[in-house]
């Protein structure tokens, strides 16, 4: 099963504000929704090999590892060792006064449980609706 989805938002902070803030892992579990459970396993200077364990719901869990940095453009992430393999990007772009954040990915699921979930409730739907308060609480 594979999982294409694209969500953004315009902040009034500065590319450079928002780009520290994304890089700052272990303030993921202070902007992101309570039931998303942020573990840093490794936090390295350069970022670049950083890995993140994550746990939708208390549930089934995945990791981040950085795979590259442009920095106050770009956050290239690989997901891997759990339930979705693939691609996020944070991304971020200067509008006037405004800075435009996109986080898209591209993954993939072989797990049961999730495809069941899927086919009951749409993971995509449920990432966008998240997608939104994180947005929200990254605002805040």
């Amino acid at each position: 099963m594979k999982i294409i989805s694209n969500d953004g938002y315009v902040f009034n902070q500065s590319k450079e504000k928002i780009y520290n803030v994304l890089c700052d892992f272990n303030s993921y579990k202070k902007w992101w929704p309570g039931n998303i459970v942020f573990k840093v396993i490794l936090n390295l200077p350069e970022k670049v090999g950083s890995k993140i364990k994550i746990k939708p719901y208390g549930f089934l869990s995945f990791f981040w590892t950085i795979s590259e940095i442009y920095p106050n453009e770009k956050i290239v992430i690989k997901y891997c060792e759990g339930i979705y393999t693939g691609q996020g990007v944070w991304s971020l772009q200067r509008q006037k006064e405004k800075t435009y954040v996109n986080f898209s990915i591209e993954i993939e699921s072989n797990n049961l449980i999730i495809e069941i979930v899927n086919m009951l409730f749409s993971i995509k739907r449920i990432h966008k609706r998240m997608m939104k308060k994180v947005f929200f609480r990254l605002h805040e």
